[in-house]
């Protein structure tokens, strides 16, 4: 598998270091114990199962041993530290280029409109969940040590494969699409995708990125429940800030930024 992504690799840095494992507790794991050993910019860990796989707020990623793309790389930016917090966006504009791209290629383009981001991490189609960001910073004062990127993409599982839990609030593209898709295929293009976004982020800010994501949005114009530690907010999903920030409406008519916390679509609670 791994001589397969490399030759496929279009990148000049990610992925160009690559460990690959039959299973592992973590790939944002093993990618934050590399960082913090010294590893490099590009340095990619994926894995065909995980025991301890997460998603954001602590939960945990379900996946099926081999199925599913399970990958994690280290990022060391020269941006802010306000602006290393929008390479979540990053991934995730990467990750739904990934998925649109297979769905572009399909000759009756199933439900292509339906693909959006659900900010600030996680790419839907229609109202289920196909792909979710993980990334975790580590920074010395003003200064980013690294960022590790974790994307967790179901690409050939089915619904038998998924908990009952989830089961209905899942896809992945085989069920879209109804073929099976090589997971070597789909980590090396996203690999690709993922550089191509990483380095115009950095060469031309975030501006065309929020952009992006803002006209893919799954929540705008959707009333939500959104929940932080600091409380809890029903209102409407406007639109993304210059910042990356959610805007959202209350039932006061006045407009609040959202940096991060959880968000639920009322009409589907």
């Amino acid at each position: 598998m791994k001589a397969d992504i490399l030759r496929a690799l279009e990148t000049s840095v990610l992925g160009q270091s690559l460990n690959v494992f039959d299973e592992a507790v973590s790939t944002n794991e093993l990618a934050r114990q590399r960082a913090r050993a010294g590893g490099g910019e590009g340095e990619t860990f994926l894995a065909l199962k995980q025991t301890g796989g997460r998603g954001r707020l602590g939960r945990s990623w379900e996946s099926p041993a081999g199925k599913n793309l399970l990958l994690s790389v280290i990022l060391k930016p020269s941006c802010s530290l306000a602006d290393a917090s929008l390479l979540t966006l990053v991934a995730g504009a990467a990750a739904f280029d990934l998925l649109s791209s297979y769905l572009a290629e399909s000759p009756a383009s199933p439900g292509f409109k339906d693909l959006t981001i659900k900010w600030p991490n996680d790419v839907y189609w229609k109202d289920r969940k196909v792909a979710g960001i993980l990334s975790e910073m580590e920074s010395e004062g003003d200064s980013i040590r690294y960022v590790v990127c974790g994307v967790g993409a179901n690409v050939n599982a089915v619904e038998a494969d998924f908990s009952p839990e989830i089961r209905d609030k899942a896809a992945s593209l085989k069920t879209i699409l109804g073929r099976e898709t090589p997971l070597a295929e789909a980590a090396a293009r996203f690999l690709n995708f993922l550089e191509k976004r990483y380095q115009t982020f950095l060469k031309r800010g975030s501006s065309d990125l929020i952009r992006f994501c803002d006209e893919r949005s799954y929540l705008k114009g959707r009333k939500i429940l959104f929940e932080a530690p600091e409380g809890k907010l029903t209102g409407t999903a406007l639109s993304l800030s210059p910042q990356g920030h959610l805007l959202v409406r209350n039932r006061d008519g006045s407009v609040i930024p959202l940096s991060s916390g959880e968000v639920t679509i009322k009409d589907i609670l």
